[in-house]
């Protein structure tokens, strides 16, 4: 973009900016430096646009009352006409920040309205960058600085006391064409089965019905605004009409990773050209990768990932097949050390019980099948333990039920996971409280049939405790577990 050394008028005033209305009776004393101007640096203002004419007006240092106003600096101000928005960075400062609210308004010249009203919050020092989307280009209009007095002793209801303000007049404004951006999506796909690299999928849709744009840049970044691929693509090559679709991918990311799509535009409005126009960002979340795992806490970045893409389960072993890729650029806050991957093998309750560490690349872990323990769940973490890139639950397969009544010779079963793995069911009935075995039962067709038939019918008097004896298979292993219960 075009940095254009200028002049502007800079007029010290002393002004109360009440509500959208206050021009009528807006000065109270006027100042004027000698020249009637002072010049700024090439860094404060940033726009293509030559004839730009800007001023910058203030109160009166001499007769400002400290408990109404603010100290506002300016450091940049960027105006992009084609899209009729105006970015202004600032700092504030206040001695009398107490009970105070700052606000950032955008009126238009001639009739003094809002148009739009930024809340700044009420920090007694702050640096920020507000932005302002122009509605109507036909018209001027001023930014206007200021703040809300809760100690003023004469306050005036919803009235913000203005500071400082901006105005701007654009003479090409009526011959400029203009865009704007009407959608964004992120249409990456969930998952992925390339263990090569994963991917992201983006589309926009950008108005531009006088054919303004020549050519649009998409820059992909990492959440630490590193580049990571771009792609220029020439209006010519995408449907006519009055908008352009932009739909495309990137591929060789990182799984499961933050990135952000950013959209710059460039040609000419009519009057001026413009080059690389940001028009909007578009953050998106690259497909995992393999089968469905738990990612809602997992975090990895495009110099740091682990995932695991498939795991099988033997009599003996569990096979975890993985990706690993480590740049060494991601560092522990404190230690400030690289961090470095390995699979663990949680309990439900987090505590680790087996640690192995991984290979750069696409490789395997054997794991020992007594290893995982049901209910525990592989977690693909740093040294620290302190991030998770992937987390995957190992199947449970010890069978869980309960209980309930039907008549005093029935009770029926019911299990709350999966029991086709379920090779054998014995039951023995006790009298609850007593050491009384009623009878011993075998449930033969547990699939078809999950009842327990007693062959004495109890009294109604006795409660009955049940000892349920469950073999099963685990991952190939026959192993037995007891379950008991109650009668309430």
């Amino acid at each position: 973009m075009k940095r254009i050394l200028l002049s502007v008028t800079i007029t010290f005033l002393f002004f109360t900016l009440v509500g959208c209305d206050f021009f009528s009776s807006l000065f109270s004393r006027s100042v004027t430096n000698a020249d009637g101007s002072a010049p700024i640096s090439e860094d404060i203002l940033d726009t293509y646009a030559k004839d730009v004419e800007f001023k910058l007006f203030t109160y009166d240092p001499s007769t400002k009352l400290p408990d109404v106003y603010c100290e506002v600096t300016f450091s940049k101000i960027e105006f992009i006409p084609v899209i009729n928005k105006i970015s202004i960075t600032f700092s504030i400062s206040d001695e009398e920040y107490e009970h105070s609210q700052y606000f950032a308004i955008l009126q238009d010249q001639a009739l003094s309205q809002t148009r739009q009203l930024i809340s700044l919050g009420s920090s007694p020092c702050f640096n920020n960058t507000v932005t302002f989307s122009v509605g109507d280009p036909s018209l001027e209009y001023r930014v206007v600085f200021g703040k809300i007095d809760g100690d003023n002793l004469n306050p005036h209801s919803s009235y913000v006391e203005g500071s400082a303000w901006i105005e701007w007049n654009d003479p090409d404004r009526s011959d400029r064409n203009y865009i704007s951006l009407s959608q964004k999506e992120d249409r990456t796909i969930e998952r992925t089965n390339d263990q090569t690299g994963s991917l992201i999928s983006y589309f926009f849709r950008v108005s531009d019905t006088e054919k303004c744009i020549e050519s649009f840049l998409v820059v992909l970044s990492d959440t630490f605004g590193n580049r990571v691929k771009t792609e220029v693509i020439d209006t010519s090559s995408l449907a006519s009409g009055f908008s352009y679709e932009i739909a495309n991918s990137f591929s060789g990311l990182a799984p499961n990773a933050s990135y952000i799509v950013s959209l710059f535009a460039s040609g000419n409005d009519g009057v001026e050209s413009f080059e690389n126009i940001w028009l909007d960002d578009l953050e998106v979340k690259s497909a995992d990768l393999g089968p469905e795992g738990i990612i809602s806490e997992a975090t990895n970045y495009h110099q740091l990932f682990g995932a695991i893409y498939h795991i099988t389960f033997t009599s003996t072993e569990a096979i975890v097949s993985y990706v690993y890729h480590n740049e060494y650029v991601i560092r522990d806050r404190s230690t400030k050390e690289p961090l470095e991957l390995s699979l663990d093998i949680r309990s439900e309750r987090d505590d680790t019980s087996h640690s192995y560490p991984l290979e750069q690349g696409d490789n395997e872990l054997r794991i020992p099948i007594t290893d995982c323990i049901d209910g525990s769940y592989f977690v693909i973490t740093d040294q620290y333990k302190t991030s998770s890139f992937d987390r995957h639950y190992i199947p449970a397969e010890e069978p869980v039920l309960f209980c309930y009544k039907v008549d005093n010779q029935h009770y029926g079963i019911a299990f709350q996971r999966d029991f086709g793995n379920i090779t054998d069911f014995q039951v023995k009935v006790y009298v609850k409280g007593y050491d009384l075995l009623v009878e011993t039962v075998d449930v033969p067709d547990i699939y078809h049939d999950p009842t327990i038939n007693l062959y004495h019918n109890p009294d109604d008097s006795m409660t009955l405790f049940f000892e349920m004896t469950v073999t099963y298979l685990h991952f190939g292993q026959q192993l037995t577990t007891v379950i008991y219960w109650s009668e309430p």
